[in-house]
């Protein structure tokens, strides 16, 4: 939902990690530092959103916080494991209204082109 990456890449820094040059153990180590840095950022700004909403300054609908309150587990389960592309999904339906990426009118053909070439 939030451009979170998937857990399964720091898994496979860790498993890789026991044939590598400190250099490379010291790199991973900054790298694991620099995902949960930034996952407690979204979680932050997820606090953020909830609180606005909470406000009365979001709309429900329009709340980023709430884009799969409604979604089926078995389809959160395949966004969340890459199996479905959510940002595709975004821009697919983009297209098919005929918006680019900030959401004015520039017709079905220009959309296509500004968000998939």
């Amino acid at each position: 939902m939030f451009g979170l990456q998937n857990n399964n890449d720091m898994t496979q820094t860790k498993k890789s990690s026991k044939s590598q040059t400190p250099a490379n153990e010291q790199f991973n180590k900054l790298l694991q530092k620099d995902y949960q840095r930034r996952i407690t950022e979204k979680k932050e700004l997820l606090k953020e959103w909830r609180k606005a909403g909470e406000h009365g300054l979001i709309q429900d609908e329009a709340n980023p916080a709430y884009l799969f309150n409604t979604t089926w587990t078995e389809l959160l389960v395949k966004i969340a494991s890459g199996q479905v592309d959510a940002t595709f999904l975004a821009k697919m339906e983009l297209v098919n209204r005929g918006l680019d990426a900030s959401g004015k009118w520039v017709g079905f053909k220009e959309a296509e082109k500004l968000h998939f070439s």
